[in-house]
């Protein structure tokens, strides 16, 4: 049986983007932020603001999984039985280990430039859009780049800074379980009161 995820509430967000930030800022300083849509674009603002830094956004998907079918089928799975959603998960999963993601940028970044990036997704499963992320910045010419966010999931892959390893699951993201908010499972705000760093 798959763990149940942990729920991140927007006041932990705060508090967990500020400890990224008072972990990052002695030893990296950053000239712009770069944040992965749409997961990161809640943390690249927030890390922006307390860096008082330019902000850009990176759009990274998997060509497939963005198509309409796709789309549709995602929209269909919040009112499918239990047994069709755990086939829908392994048919997804299959896609997204089997399919490599692209990035694409939003025009506002300047080629060949030396500037410091501070790259930020809210968390980091598999790395591959991370790193597809960071492919995409190389081939600009950015050198001098590092990685952040808030969670990861395995041990293997791991962002130059971090909070936490598990499994969280962010209001954005579409298994948010919204009927497990109103009755609060405090053990993700136990988990990240702890200040537990990775």
């Amino acid at each position: 049986m798959e763990e149940r995820r942990k729920l991140i509430t927007e006041k932990m967000i705060l508090k967990s983007c500020k400890k990224l930030y008072e972990i990052i800022a002695p030893e990296f300083k950053p000239d712009i932020i770069v944040d992965i849509k749409d997961g990161g674009c809640t943390v690249g603002t927030l890390i922006s603001q307390l860096f008082d830094k330019p902000k850009y956004s990176i759009d990274v998907h998997r060509p497939f999984l963005n198509s309409q079918p796709v789309k549709y089928l995602e929209n269909l799975y919040l009112d499918m039985p239990q047994e069709l959603k755990i086939i829908t998960g392994m048919f997804n999963r299959f896609l997204r280990d089997n399919i490599s993601p692209q990035a694409y940028g939003n025009g506002g970044l300047t080629a060949g430039t030396d500037l410091a990036i501070l790259l930020v997704d809210d968390s980091v499963d598999t790395g591959d859009t991370m790193n597809a992320a960071l492919g995409y910045l190389r081939e600009k010419g950015y050198v001098n780049i590092k990685t952040a966010s808030i969670t990861h999931l395995r041990k293997d892959v791991k962002p130059d800074y971090v909070l936490y390893l598990g499994n969280f699951s962010f209001p954005w993201s579409s298994d948010f379980d919204f009927n497990r908010l109103l009755k609060l499972n405090t053990s993700s705000e136990k988990f990240l009161s702890q200040g537990i760093h990775i």
